[in-house]
């Protein structure tokens, strides 16, 4: 079946990197789909390995199909990165609404995964970035213990505080898509900031909401684990005097705090 799904899409956008490759641009033991490579510098596979640590599809809502496959067959197991994303030329396969991924990938365990990238969309010079929904996060987060990089870009919900005990380097970005998929709310950024961050080193927090769109943001939750937080760089509209206590609170303790973009 899996040979089927994989042959529907263009040969040169199905590549694998051995860990025998002289190619640099990926990690080794990568599936990468959805990105053309000229001059064959990788091979085109028809089933995807079972040795694979390293994971990126940029085929979109399509990506569905590759997550399925490995998640019945336990390939899952051993991802150390996994990167689900849109590159433009692949909009056919849709790219606005990546809820049924999150409903897969709350269904399975990722027990050595430590890097996770999505909505991500895989730009080339002059394109408009955009930003997909995503669905429920709450399980699908839980279900990565050993999480320490996140990478999320779009709109999507959290139900309740998750586990990220793990995460160093935590990256939100949200621009707009209430357009057509929703915004994140004002509960889901409380569950995010009030969930176990410990290790928490890097925090970007970008959000781009309608006009009266004013989000909460509890500036002492940054002091649970102030020793290790190197950066902190928020932008988007808060309620008035969120920047100035901010800055009162964490200016003494992190070198690099980013709020000039912060609007109230």
């Amino acid at each position: 079946m899996i040979n089927s799904i994989l042959k529907r899409f263009p040969s040169n956008k199905r590549l694998y990197k051995s860990s025998n490759s002289p190619y640099e641009s990926w990690l080794n033991n990568s599936c990468i789909f959805g990105i053309a490579h000229h001059n064959n510098p990788l091979s085109s596979i028809d089933i995807i390995p079972f040795d694979v640590t390293n994971f990126y599809s940029f085929f979109g809502e399509a990506s569905y199909d590759f997550l399925n496959y490995m998640i019945e067959n336990g390939i899952h197991e051993n991802l150390e990165h996994l990167t689900i994303g849109f590159e433009h030329s692949n909009s056919e396969y849709g790219y606005k609404d990546y809820s049924k991924i999150s409903s897969l990938l709350s269904t399975a365990k990722f027990p050595k995964l430590k890097t996770f990238e999505y909505g991500t969309d895989f730009l080339i010079v002059n394109e408009e970035q955009y930003y997909p929904h995503l669905g429920d996060l709450t399980q699908v987060l839980n279900n990565m213990p050993l999480l320490e990089e996140l990478d999320v870009s779009g709109s999507f919900q959290l139900q309740s505080k998750v586990d990220l005990k793990n995460i160093k380097n935590l990256y939100i970005m949200d621009y707009y898509t209430e357009i057509t998929n929703g915004t994140i709310s004002k509960d889901t950024i409380n569950f995010l900031t009030d969930s176990n961050l410990e290790n928490l080193e890097i925090f970007e927090l970008s959000l781009g909401a309608q006009n009266d769109y004013v989000y909460q943001l509890n500036s002492k939750i940054f002091l649970k684990n102030i020793d290790k937080l190197k950066l902190l760089a928020i932008d988007g509209k808060f309620e008035k005097g969120t920047k100035d206590k901010l800055q009162t609170l964490l200016n003494p303790y992190i070198e690099k705090l980013f709020l000039n973009d912060t609007e109230e």
